[in-house]
């Protein structure tokens, strides 16, 4: 029941992606249109964290 988001530099990769997603059958997915471009621009507002992922994120 969790989201999948795809992303990448400025939202065109990501939304291949996602149809791929969708023609599979996936449910709950996203494209963050922007991409990673947009969502730097404002680090204030979008923070960008760094290092290892976790085992399991947390909410």
């Amino acid at each position: 029941d969790k989201w999948v988001a795809f992303y990448c530099g400025t939202g065109w990769r990501a939304s291949e992606t996602w149809f791929y997603a969708y023609l599979m059958g996936w449910q709950r997915i996203a494209v963050y249109d922007g991409g990673w471009h947009e969502w730097s621009r404002d680090p204030v507002a979008n923070p960008i964290e760094v290092g290892e992922p976790e085992d399991e994120p947390t909410a």
